[in-house]
Parts: structure tokens; sequence; C-alpha cells
């Protein structure tokens, strides 16, 4: 491929990173298969990549903090817990390979399938609950941050989960609160995969550029009010596909 069409690709494939990141998750779906195909290895395509949802994180987290939508309060202690796990995670990375997590990927899909299912009106209107941060929360962000440390592969998913879910933000906030965590998460994970030799910099630098102008323009668009409905139906799509990709993968061997 000639340098300059590739260059093109992997701005292009930043840009859809970051924009799904922050509208509601999976970016890495799209960003780790490019990233494959343009000749890195499993571990450096997944070093590489942290450098670029990084980089479409703190577009976001920087886009929704001017308008006022990330709960500070609520997050700080969420942000040092997860970063706390996303360390433990990229070391496990460094030992154990993200392919061998097949069975648990795709388990996890289904669970968080059926949590989108169970009780979409959360997802559609406000709770009504003030949010609260107590251990269970603190525990479930901090196990978050392990899985996305060491694969961050649809950690984003499990993230805005929990944030609705569990801490009850409403779906805009939860998005931004995601953004501000999700810069802790890749941070410390970059730095312990960095220093183990797995980011390709020349690689990384289209795709983060791309990555900063996708995370701006998706943190405009889901500070929309009519996007919370939006946003829900993308993850049940994305998460659909996820598993049927997973499921035909499986028939095929």
């Amino acid at each position: 491929m000639p340098p300059i069409a590739e260059v093109l690709i992997l701005l292009l494939t930043g840009l859809g990173l970051a924009f799904a990141n922050t509208l509601a998750s999976s970016g890495s779906a799209l960003s780790l298969p490019v990233l494959l195909a343009v000749g890195l290895g499993p571990e450096l395509a997944n070093g590489t990549n942290r450098v670029a949802v990084l980089a479409g994180a703190a577009a976001a987290m920087v886009s929704f903090g001017r308008a006022g939508r990330i709960p500070w309060p609520i997050v700080r202690p969420l942000m040092v817990v997860a970063a706390l796990g996303a360390v433990i995670g990229a070391v496990i990375s460094e030992v154990i390979p993200p392919q061998s997590l097949h069975l648990a990927i795709v388990g996890a899909l289904l669970v968080a399938l059926a949590l989108l299912a169970v009780k979409p009106s959360r997802w559609l209107t406000e709770s009504g609950s003030q949010p609260h941060v107590g251990p269970t929360q603190l525990l479930l962000i901090f196990a978050i941050g392990i899985w996305a440390g060491f694969i961050v592969l649809d950690g984003m998913t499990y993230l805005l989960m929990a944030l609705v879910l569990s801490v009850r933000l409403d779906v805009i906030s939860a998005n931004a609160a995601k953004a501000a965590i999700a810069v802790a998460i890749a941070s410390v994970s970059l730095v312990v995969l960095a220093a183990g030799g797995n980011v390709d910099w020349m690689a990384a630098a289209p795709l983060s550029i791309g990555a900063v102008i996708g995370g701006l323009l998706a943190a405009r668009l889901a500070l929309k009010p009519a996007m919370a409905r939006w946003i829900y139906r993308l993850l049940v799509l994305i998460i659909v596909g996820e598993v049927a990709q997973l499921v035909l993968a499986d028939m095929r061997l």
C-alpha cells in the first residue's frame, strides 16, 4: 500500500474510532482490524491503538468540560480507581494474548445486551435519582479499568453502562464522564505498553490526528438533548453486530 494511502486510511480510522467511542462505544472494533491489516502485530496494534484512544478521549473531555457537562465530584474518584485497574490490565496484556479471552468477550457482550433490553427507559429518560458513588460503584469501575487496560475493545461499552445503570448519571452526563475516565485509563495503560515497546509511533500519529477530529465532532453532537435515544440505539446495534460477528467467526472454525 502506498504510504500516502496508508496515512489517509489511518486518519479516517482514527476519526471513526474516536467518533464511535465518544458517541457510544466500541470504536476499537474498527481501528484494531485496520492496524492489523496495515501490518502491525496484535501486541503492537493494541499499544498503538491506545494512543488514538487517548487523543480522542482527551479532545472529547475538553469539549464536554467547556460545556460544563462533566460532573467532576463524581468523576474524580472513578478516574483514580479506573486508572489503577488499567495498570493491572495493561501489565496482564503484556503476558496473556487478548485472543485468549474470546469466550469472556462473547459472554460479556451477551450480558451487556441483556442489560440494555431489561430497562430501556433508563437510557431514554432522566432517572430522577441522585448520582451515587459508593464501594460497589468504585469496585465496578475498577474492574472495567482492568478490562480496558487489558484489551480496550468494548471497555467503553461497559463503562457507559456502569455510569448510567449503577452510578445513575443521565446518558449525556455519562458520556461526558466516560470521556474523562477514558483519558485516565488510556494514559496509564499507554505508559505500560509504550515501556514494553508496543507502540508504533509512525502509525499512531495520523491515527491520533483523526481521533482528535472525531472526538471533537462527536462530543458536539452528543451534547444535543435528543441524542440519548440515538446513543441507546447505537449501543444496541454495536453489541448485536459484535455478537453476530463473533458467532459467525466461531461457525467458520
